[in-house]
């Protein structure tokens, strides 16, 4: 493999999808499942890598710890103000 890349079934896979057709044998595809169920994006995103024969890894996720959640919060995502 030569590429990788996040695959969902937004319009921002399907512009990397159109992009990568010449060479899509060399691209792993990803998809990150947040939990146990089959969510319609896990399940249209295996049907399309069928369909187009991706090679498609679905990733199972564990839930987030949230110690972890509020110390990512606090050092990345809330607004900061400089001195």
């Amino acid at each position: 493999m030569l590429f990788g890349s996040l695959f969902t079934t937004g319009y921002d896979s399907r512009v990397l999808l159109a992009a990568f057709k010449d060479i899509k044998d060399d691209v792993q595809f990803y998809l990150f499942q947040r939990d146990t169920s089959q969510s319609s994006d896990v399940h249209i995103a295996q049907k399309l890598s069928q369909r187009l024969q991706l090679n498609l890894k679905v990733i199972r996720t564990e839930p987030v710890n949230e110690a972890f959640k509020e110390l990512m919060n606090e050092l990345f995502f809330y607004p900061r103000t400089l001195p």
